[in-house]
């Protein structure tokens, strides 16, 4: 497996949040992107690099699904304004859900 410094997979993840705001509520919009952009830095066109990402998906030679969610919730933590919608909704839905379930919150 290639490995990739968390650094620089927080950079990109970074980039693709500015870039691309679907990408901040869709994980898998996200990775796909993360993907592609790496296909195309290695010179191919975006339909070329969707064919090849199935193959270097299946041998493991893209970046880890789990680095990209990690690098995503830390550049989402540093950086509140690339956050998605759905993330709002939730927190504001939080407490309703924590009284429904009898959750106990300090």
């Amino acid at each position: 497996m290639r490995k990739v410094k968390i650094n620089d997979v927080y950079n990109r993840v970074k980039n693709a949040l500015e870039n691309y705001p679907n990408c901040r509520d869709n994980y898998s919009l996200l990775i796909g992107s993360i993907w592609i952009d790496e296909l195309v830095a290695r010179g191919y066109d975006h339909e070329e690099a969707s064919n090849i990402m199935r193959i270097l998906f299946k041998d493991n030679k893209l970046t880890n699904v789990q680095s990209i969610t990690r690098a995503c919730r830390k550049v989402q933590e540093d950086f509140p304004t690339l956050r998605g919608k759905n993330r709002k909704d939730r927190i504001d839905n939080q407490e309703k859900i924590i009284k429904e379930l009898n959750y106990v919150t300090n």
